[in-house]
């Protein structure tokens, strides 16, 4: 299948539910976080089986307050879904990052291994019974809301949903980089969605 950057300004699959970024004070810059598995203005799947660069882009409007996704004011994960899974797949990675957090590579939101292949999404706050659970930025379990410091231009959180041909069989809590090497050689494709948050 032919893969595109998923982005606030992508047409969902079978009307997917959405969660919302939006920057406090009402002075808004946000994403609607849809899915990782959209489709592209041509309407052309998502997934692709080779990495590319997610472009900054121009935030895209407001589109509410939904505190309860935020670090402050909630740490609930936002509603996903998905379709198009690969044939052969025997299990799904999610992993979501911020690339503009001033610490050295990147900052760890959420690092989840072994989804079910049959899954179609996952619900808002859900934590998935089969799936086995990364560290995040502060070394726990789970997802973590964002939280750039105030002032900062807005940060980009890449959601990246990647289907493997085997289970990862890392023990523990493994961090993104470990599940990242992990699954190196393995992966059938990868589909990304990219969200904006501001303080």
């Amino acid at each position: 299948m032919t893969g595109t950057t998923g982005s606030a300004a992508t047409t969902g699959v079978n009307r997917p539910a959405r969660a919302e970024y939006q920057q406090g004070r009402n002075r808004a810059v946000g994403a609607r976080i849809r899915a990782p598995i959209a489709r592209s203005r041509e309407g052309k799947a998502a997934w692709m089986n080779r990495p590319h660069r997610v472009p900054a882009g121009r935030p895209p409007p407001a589109v509410g307050r939904p505190a309860r996704f935020d670090h402050e004011r909630g740490d609930r994960s936002p509603p996903l879904i998905w379709d198009g899974v690969p044939e052969g797949t025997a299990g799904l990675v999610l992993l979501v990052d911020d690339p503009d957090a001033p610490v050295k590579g990147s900052f760890v939101h959420w690092v989840l291994c072994n989804l079910d292949p049959a899954r179609q999404g996952i619900a808002e706050g859900e934590a998935p019974a089969e799936a086995t659970a990364g560290a995040n930025g502060f070394g726990r379990s789970g997802y973590l809301g964002p939280a750039p410091p105030p002032g900062d231009a807005p940060h980009r959180y890449i959601f990246r949903l990647l289907a493997v041909d085997e289970p990862v069989s890392l023990k523990g809590r493994p961090g993104y980089k470990d599940v990242e090497a992990a699954v190196t050689g393995h992966t059938l494709g990868e589909a990304r969605l990219v969200g904006t948050y501001q303080r």
